[in-house]
């Protein structure tokens, strides 16, 4: 019946939002791990051996004090409470810093930086495009709990589309928007991964359910 097959499609999407929590919460770990487990320091090693057993200690001493059922309950409520609109703010705001911290990357690593054509002034704005895979309906902008939104400025920013990017005062368009296209992207300027949060490829191979894609336009400041 039709109501069976909205509730399986209510429970796959439920599943499918429980597993992308997850991946972030360990893609966030993995580069936690990244960032600070540098065997070849030795003052890093150490602290890191100090943590470590600060934290065995700590293990002990939760296990034998708090009962079992205790923790159980816990582990139960953090999994539920992590779709809470508190934990979703939390994640929406991390979601927005990432998407800027990106996009001023990429802003400086090249074509971003203000030319200066003889005339007036001249800069590349930037856009990104943000789409996941859902089972039954496809790349859609529909984005999962953590994600970044659909549609962002440079800031990182939640955007309507390519028409709401605000143009600032004192500045005129003098191109149209394109998708970057460059051997990290396919022939439609998409980039492809399992989440948000990691390595991106350049084609849609299997267990890819996310991918973005950057727009960009050219500014000139009016004299």
């Amino acid at each position: 019946t039709t109501t069976s097959v909205e509730k399986k499609a209510q429970n796959v999407h439920f599943i499918q939002e429980f597993i992308i929590f997850h991946a972030v919460v360990f893609n966030h770990a993995t580069e936690l791990y990244n960032e600070w487990c540098i065997w070849d320091d030795e003052k890093q090693t150490l602290k890191l051996l100090q943590y470590t057993i600060a934290a065995l200690v700590g293990a002990v001493v939760l296990i034998f004090v708090v009962p079992v059922s205790y923790i159980f309950i816990g582990g139960v409520l953090l999994v539920f409470f992590g779709h809470s609109s508190c934990a979703v703010a939390i994640a929406a705001m991390a979601s927005r810093r990432i998407t800027r911290q990106i996009s001023q990357t990429r802003r400086r690593a090249g074509s971003g930086e203000p030319v200066d054509v003889g005339e007036a002034p001249v800069e590349w704005v930037f856009a990104t495009e943000n789409e996941r895979w859902w089972v039954g309906v496809g790349w859609a902008g529909k984005m999962g709990f953590g994600d970044p939104p659909h549609w962002c400025d440079i800031q990182g920013r939640s955007i309507t589309g390519l028409n709401a990017v605000p143009l600032p005062t004192g500045w005129g368009w003098i191109t149209e928007w394109q998708h970057e296209v460059t051997n990290d992207t396919d022939d439609r300027g998409w980039q492809y991964a399992n989440t948000f949060w990691n390595h991106w490829a350049n084609m849609n191979k299997r267990g890819k359910y996310c991918r973005r894609r950057f727009w960009k336009r050219r500014m000139q400041m009016l004299r």
